[in-house]
């Protein structure tokens, strides 16, 4: 009796001893799962952050003078104009992003990039006008990926001035 019952014992450890290592293998895993959503985070972040310093330094608008500003509904690149055809002139104002996306592979992700460029107001920097032109325009960057829970969106305000 006595040599069943340090079997039992026995048992009952490595039951809880199990169960212990179940639950210290399910900790690291959802540890490297938010560490590998942080990393998919940062490179979304970095790749809207290069189009935005890209838009940041173009003129405010294709003219000069406020009266002659791109409308609210035109913005974007002219038809003699593009981001990666070598065979039109390059952007060279703020709103030709305008309508920009594309899919970027980065170490084996697909990460889709949206971009968005607006007039507002003053009064409210954060919602698109279309009443006419202002002195201001916001760039909206949206990137995302499959694995990503929700999408990265990073803006900018340019203002004329």
């Amino acid at each position: 009796m006595q040599g069943m019952s340090q079997v039992i014992q026995v048992m009952g450890a490595m039951v809880i001893f199990s169960l212990i290592l179940m639950n210290m293998n399910r900790f690291m895993v959802l540890n490297d799962l938010a560490l590998i959503q942080n990393e998919y985070d940062q490179v979304a972040m970095a790749v809207g952050q290069s189009l935005i310093n890209e838009g940041r330094v173009l003129n405010f608008d294709e003219d000069d003078d406020p009266a002659q500003f791109t409308g609210p509904y035109s913005l974007g690149p002219g038809w003699d104009e593009s981001r990666t055809d070598p065979s039109k002139d390059p952007y060279d104002d703020f709103d030709d992003f305008n309508g920009y996306n594309v899919t970027k592979n980065i170490n084996g992700v697909d990460y889709q990039v949206d971009v968005e460029v607006c007039y507002v107001q003053q009064s409210d920097l954060d919602q698109c006008y279309y009443g006419s032109t202002t002195f201001h325009k916001l760039m909206t960057v949206t990137v995302n990926n499959t694995y990503m829970d929700t999408p990265i969106q990073l803006q900018t305000v340019k203002s004329y001035y």
